[in-house]
Order: structure tokens, then sequence, then C-alpha cells
């Protein structure tokens, strides 16, 4: 909203595009296109002591795909 200047949600939807942050998973920012968020994708084990071992991340944020439209094989997903 204090980008945007309004708390009109179309005008603050317009200003979340690109906002970036820096979280305790690390870097965090808005997409413009669909308000889902680049992250980091993590894979981790649970040890014994309840903790988890991160073994592998995916090195960098990853542009948010909400709607799958990156992969051939969720075409017709929305139809049912």
């Amino acid at each position: 909203m204090k980008k945007a200047g309004s708390v009109e949600v179309e005008a603050v939807r317009k200003a979340a595009g690109g906002i970036a942050l820096e979280r305790p998973e690390g870097l965090v920012t808005i997409d413009g296109e669909n308000q889902h968020m680049y992250k980091t994708a993590r894979i981790g084990v649970i040890q014994p002591d309840g903790l988890i071992k991160e073994v592998w991340n995916s090195g960098e944020p990853i542009k948010p795909d909400p709607y799958l439209k990156g992969y051939p094989w969720a075409s017709g997903l929305a139809n049912g």
C-alpha cells in the first residue's frame, strides 16, 4: 500500500510486482503477473533430533508457475 500510495486493490496489486524481501528462507520476490513469489526450492531430510538437514536447493529463486503453464502434461487439468 505504501508503494502504491493507495489502499485500492488494483493499485496495490500493480505496485507489488517486483517487491523483493530478504526472509529467513532467503530472497523472495513478488511476481507482478500472478502475485506469487519467486523462491529458492529446498529439499530436506528430517533428522532423528527433529531438525531438517537440507540435501538440495535450486541455487536461486525460481519463477512461480501457479497455473502450470510451463508443463505440457498439465494443459488439460483446468478442464476437469
